[in-house]
């Protein structure tokens, strides 16, 4: 027997800075609701919807930590656009001591949004190890069908770190008996999978091939 599986790609909208026209309601991230056309069969839509809440449920709280992120930097940038005007421009009566004093608040700043950026990273991959349990329990549920949480970088480049959006993969295999045709992946997966047929082409005939 061969394992006859497919898979399709679940999008998590709204991974941005939570500000332009990919942003969502409330900042949070949230699931893609359309039905993928592999569960037909496998998984109710009531099912799914359930599952799609259980999601947007984790994710919630990543919306006021990306608010309360985009507030932070917007008030250290006013702060440092502040002293910088006030140091170069002259608006007020200045001494040595001035500047030192604005080195030191400079230097504190850069402390706290090091920490701050240290505890926003540590509570967003709380989140996903969440979203990681949520998937993992809902995979355990059904044998034939598994979803996995994967990540997509791209952007970078010299001196740039690139980006990564994660995304759910689903996959749904069922087992078929004495035949060696495997299906096609529906997104992203034809080359893979012409790969696959490739190494069977022995077993099979010109016709299935």
């Amino acid at each position: 027997d061969i394992t006859n599986i497919m898979s399709t790609r679940i999008e998590i909208h709204g991974q941005g800075n939570g500000i332009g026209p990919s942003s969502t309601p409330n900042n949070a991230p949230i699931i893609d609701r359309s039905f993928p056309g592999i569960l037909a069969g496998n998984m109710s839509e009531s099912e799914w919807i359930t599952f799609c809440n259980e999601v947007d449920r984790v994710l919630a709280p990543m919306g006021p930590l990306k608010t309360r992120r985009n507030y932070e930097i917007g008030i250290v940038g006013i702060i440092f656009f502040g002293l910088t005007i006030i140091s170069y421009v002259g608006l007020l009566p200045t001494s040595p001591n001035d500047y030192i004093y604005g080195s030191l608040i400079c230097g504190f700043l850069v402390i706290v949004m090091f920490f701050r950026t240290c505890s926003f990273i540590r509570k967003a991959k709380e989140i996903m190890n969440d979203l990681e349990n949520v998937i993992q329990l809902k995979s355990a549920e059904k044998s034939e069908i598994s979803f996995h949480v994967r990540g997509e970088s791209f952007g970078g480049g010299k001196n740039r770190k690139a980006r990564t959006i994660n995304y759910i993969e689903c996959s749904v295999g069922n087992a078929v008996g004495n035949t060696n045709v495997v299906s096609a992946m529906e997104v992203g997966g034809l080359p893979q999978r012409l790969q696959e047929l490739e190494g069977i082409k022995y077993l099979i005939s010109d016709d299935e091939y």
